[in-house]
């Protein structure tokens, strides 16, 4: 059983938080200091709480599988794959792991300086 429904008025109010503290209180002055560089790191934090995506960046027309299609990191797949070393030859690759239904795809491609592109964020 669930017992009786009372609503308390009292767990709820209209008022801001500024309101409960003095004007001169030290909180207000940390508040200040905190809030300016985490201001300056809004779009850092507006990309970590965005709708996941799989948008790729192809200006030119290229697709994933292309051999010239362009590595932009803050895009798809290369926003979500790590950078290794082959050990043998000592050429740095990425490497993605595509997760789908019931399968695991290991994706690597050959980091190229060359094709390494500063696409702009959205």
């Amino acid at each position: 059983m669930r017992g009786a429904d009372t609503f308390t008025e009292s767990l709820f109010t209209r008022q801001r938080l500024d309101d409960f503290v003095p004007q001169a209180h030290p909180l207000r002055a940390i508040r200040t200091m905190a809030n300016q560089p985490l201001a300056k790191m809004d779009r850092l934090f507006a990309g970590m709480y965005e709708a996941d995506t799989s948008a790729e960046f192809h200006p030119t027309g290229t697709s994933y599988w292309s051999d010239d299609a362009p590595i932009a990191p803050l895009d798809f797949p290369y926003d979500r794959s790590d950078v290794w070393e082959c050990a043998a030859r000592h050429r740095l690759f990425l490497r993605y792991a595509e997760g789908g239904g019931y399968f695991v795809d290991q994706r690597i491609r050959v980091l190229s300086p060359s094709l390494l592109v500063d696409a702009a964020l959205p």
